[in-house]
């Protein structure tokens, strides 16, 4: 592990017993930052875990959707499309997004033929 992955892992101890309740904000943002220092130390299982804890109790949308974004931008790294397109896929409902626009909708809707 990393320097910045001990510090994390040893803020991460230090947390109160029921840190997501009473600090939902700094918990997420420590399992998110060691989740990162996970995926760039080839720690992938441990990131995945992390993610996972964090998004069952994530404070907002915009944390999720950003939990979604480091899914996304790992699996680009780590060159795996697919996972890629899933995560990235995965968030869209956490935004409140399906993953189309009224704009895109009108374009893709056949004609009607008179």
């Amino acid at each position: 592990m990393t320097q910045q992955s001990n510090i994390f892992s040893v803020a991460m101890r230090h947390l109160p017993e029921r840190s997501w309740h009473e600090q939902p904000g700094l918990t997420s943002a420590h399992h998110r930052e060691l989740a990162e220092s996970a995926y760039l130390t080839g720690h992938r299982a441990s990131a995945e875990e992390l993610i996972e804890t964090a998004l069952d109790h994530a404070p907002s949308k915009v944390t999720k959707a950003n939990l979604y974004g480091l899914r996304v931008l790992a699996a680009t790294v780590a060159s795996d499309w697919a996972a890629a397109l899933r995560w990235g896929r995965g968030g869209l409902p956490s935004s409140g997004s399906n993953g189309r626009s009224k704009a895109s909708l009108k374009r893709t809707r056949p004609k009607r033929r008179t």
